[in-house]
């Protein structure tokens, strides 16, 4: 596949003096194949999605958390709406140790969380959506 030959989403969505976004989401429509320059974190909450990374299908519902690292190719559909989380970030927020584990190809996520990892992780993201939130709002 030629990357050159598809869709590249910048960051940021929202606010382009911003290395760091996050948000609560429902999503509704399907994504055509794309990558992007930035990182970028997922948890579904609620529906099933289904995504294609690097040619690697799968189907995540509730509890699954994946991790997109700039120019991975993707895309993803769902038949009824999902909610989720969603963390997007440039790499230089990061400190250096944490950015050269970041960008070896041995690091990957994507794993479904127990109900107790889920119930345990869903308050620290949503201090990270407020927070980001109010900071947003406050310039």
């Amino acid at each position: 596949m030629n990357i050159s030959n598809l869709n590249l989403i910048t960051f940021n969505e929202e606010s382009k003096e911003d290395s760091f976004y996050a948000s609560y989401k429902h999503k509704k429509h399907n994504k055509a194949t794309h990558w992007h320059d930035f990182y970028e974190i997922h948890l579904i909450t609620h529906g099933t999605v289904t995504e294609r990374i690097n040619g690697n299908t799968i189907e995540m519902g509730p509890g699954w958390i994946y991790f997109l690292k700039p120019y991975d190719v993707h895309e993803y559909w769902c038949e009824k709406p999902i909610t989720m989380y969603k963390i997007q970030f440039m790499i230089d927020i990061l400190d250096s140790d944490i950015q050269k584990a970041m960008l070896s190809n041995h690091f990957h996520l994507i794993t479904k969380l127990s109900e107790q990892e889920l119930q345990e992780f869903i308050p620290i993201l949503n201090s990270i959506v407020d927070e980001r939130n109010s900071n947003h709002h406050a310039r």
